[in-house]
């Protein structure tokens, strides 16, 4: 079986630092699987991306980048297709539907499953809750960047366009909670695969640190709004006034010298409880050294489906907490005092207070549970079925 994975992020090595880390884990484990002879990745690209337009081969694992433009659109179709037909795929698995070029990949010539990452549509509804926590907004002094966080709401309201379309006109999804299974309209074809994660996490084990008066807060992917970062950091300082903690607040994520990374870093400043340190883009490496150096994760989402921290952190052994958004109350194994609400008066102080006083066993209990939720062996294998499952309807009809 040859499978073909179709993505918006062209990534040649499997270290490369920043985006994509989802394609690449499914990449590798497809790789090795006994099922798939040959796994071939696809991005649909712009010129922005240009260094990365070559193509590369790594033992049974091939990427190409595809030129697209507005204008010829159909081009960059016919280019796919001529992939898929001159390589004799099988099967395509496109990563997310949350992308315009998503859509482009309906129109190509083989059995087609969409695994779904999030939704733009929810992005695109939430974009500008996190802005009510920012405080006194100074729009002529960060005018560049009010501009571009209005043209990145404008960008996820029309991507949420194209994943509506792409919704109606795919077959087959693969999703991982009851929130991404909600999306999909039940006459279409619905798959259950929890995700995986990257083996270094499955290394090393969280060591409980008892420190009465100073706890360490991480917060990853914290450059963009729907993340949560100002309300998080006004949650935060509320709760090092009340308590009288020291509170240090570590944010990894890409900051972009416009924007909201720009916002953030001007309204860090200026909370006097919270020391808060910019970790910028971090290697898996460097992320597992967070997490052990960590007291606490926050996922503090407006809107999420299956979050890579919460995952993470969770197959550590860190305590962590998450807002009751999306998917995240899949993943936190029944302990909803782990869970918190954006809007309910003392929810965020409640989770974090009992996530710290939670004892050994019951951390423990919880990395068992994620440890063997998310079993590499246990994702590869759905993986296969569900390929097989779809190949063998498609040939019936």
């Amino acid at each position: 079986m040859k499978v073909l994975i179709g993505s918006t992020i062209p990534i040649l090595t499997h270290d490369r630092k920043g985006s994509g880390g989802w394609v690449n884990v499914l990449i590798k484990s497809l790789s090795r699987s006994s099922q798939v002879s040959m796994v071939f990745q696809v991005s649909i690209v712009g010129k922005r991306f240009g260094a990365w337009s070559l193509t590369q081969s790594e033992n049974n694992y091939q990427i190409a980048a595809v030129w697209w433009s507005p204008i010829h659109w159909k081009r960059t179709i016919s280019a796919v297709n001529e992939i898929i037909r001159k390589n004799e795929i099988d099967i395509l698995d496109v990563q997310g539907c949350e992308f315009w070029q998503s859509y482009l990949y309906t129109f190509t010539d083989i059995p087609t499953v969409y695994t779904l990452q999030g939704s733009a549509q929810e992005v695109s509804r939430v974009f500008w809750k996190d802005f009510r926590y920012i405080g006194r907004k100074r729009v002529l002094r960060h005018l560049i960047s009010w501009i571009k966080i209005i043209f990145q709401s404008l960008d996820y309201f029309l991507r949420g366009r194209f994943e509506y379309l792409t919704l109606r006109k795919g077959k087959y999804f693969i999703g991982r909670t009851d929130w991404d299974r909600r999306l999909i309209n039940p006459s279409k074809k619905y798959f259950h695969i929890d995700r995986k994660i990257q083996d270094i996490f499955f290394t090393d084990s969280w060591v409980q640190k008892k420190n009465d008066s100073f706890i360490s807060i991480l917060l990853v992917q914290g450059h963009y709004s729907i993340k949560g970062s100002f309300f998080l950091l006004k949650r935060l300082s509320e709760l090092a006034s009340k308590t009288g903690l020291k509170i240090e607040l570590s944010i990894a994520g890409r900051f972009r010298q416009y924007g909201y990374s720009r916002l953030l870093r001007d309204v860090a400043l200026k909370h006097d409880f919270v020391e808060v340190v910019f970790l910028g883009s971090l290697t898996s490496t460097q992320l597992l050294s967070q997490y052990l150096k960590a007291s606490l994760v926050v996922v503090p989402s407006w809107t999420e489906n299956s979050s890579n921290a919460l995952a993470e952190a969770l197959c550590v052994g860190t305590p962590v907490i998450a807002s009751l958004v999306g998917g995240n109350a899949n993943y936190i194994d029944g302990k909803s005092e782990f869970l918190f609400e954006h809007e309910q008066p003392g929810s965020f102080e409640s989770a974090v207070t009992k996530a710290l006083e939670s004892d050994k066993l019951c951390q423990e209990g919880l990395r068992k549970y994620a440890l063997e939720r998310f079993n590499g062996t246990i994702f590869m294998k759905s993986y296969e079925r569900v390929y097989k499952h779809i190949l063998s309807l498609e040939n019936r009809s």
